[in-house]
């Protein structure tokens, strides 16, 4: 009699959750949303929507920011899941691939994307290749920083994840009601 078990799929584990880009299907984009394509300006979008309360969404694919993006008061900024990746240009010169416009910034939402902080899109076969002892530079991705506690309020990040920083993956200072929910920080610098 044959003891062995039929071969099945894999099925994901109940104990835990999942988080980063992603982690929900259930985003519901408002109707007067701004869509992004790749190789539109995010940074643009982002100005035009600034104060408004209104969301900037990010298309599926690669995005490359050609310079570090300013992130303005009163948006949110939403991908489509794993498939939307900022990626800042390692010859832009820049560390930051996402910082605060101004020290007061408020009613900010960063949701359901990929930040790649690593020099390249493409996965290297040793995952340490890139890391900050052998790259040219810190590539840092998401940095909000204010004067002195408390100027910047209500931000929040949500179904998102940031790889491959060699410097702060995430870094907030000086903001208060900060909510970080189903986020995903992997392989970054600290």
């Amino acid at each position: 009699k044959n003891s062995m078990k039929k071969a099945s799929t894999p099925v994901a584990g109940t104990i835990g959750y999942i988080a980063g880009a992603g982690a929900t299907d259930n985003v519901r984009i408002p109707d007067d949303a701004v869509y992004v394509a790749t190789g539109e300006s995010l940074q643009d979008a982002l100005n035009k929507a600034a104060g408004s309360n209104r969301w900037v969404i990010a298309r599926k694919g690669i995005h490359t920011l050609p310079t570090t993006l300013k992130m303005p008061s009163g948006v949110t900024l939403c991908g489509e899941g794993a498939g939307t990746v900022l990626f800042l240009d390692p010859r832009s010169g820049e560390r930051d691939a996402i910082v605060n416009a101004a020290d007061d910034m408020h009613d900010v939402t960063i949701r359901n994307l990929l930040l790649e902080g690593a020099l390249s899109t493409e996965v290297p076969s040793d995952p340490n290749s890139n890391r900050s002892f052998r790259a040219k530079g810190n590539r840092g991705g998401i940095i909000f920083r204010a004067q002195k506690a408390g100027q910047m309020k209500h931000l929040q990040c949500r179904d998102r994840t940031v790889a491959g920083c060699t410097f702060d993956g995430v870094s907030i200072s000086g903001a208060e009601d900060v909510t970080v929910e189903r986020c995903n920080f992997k392989g970054d610098g600290s």
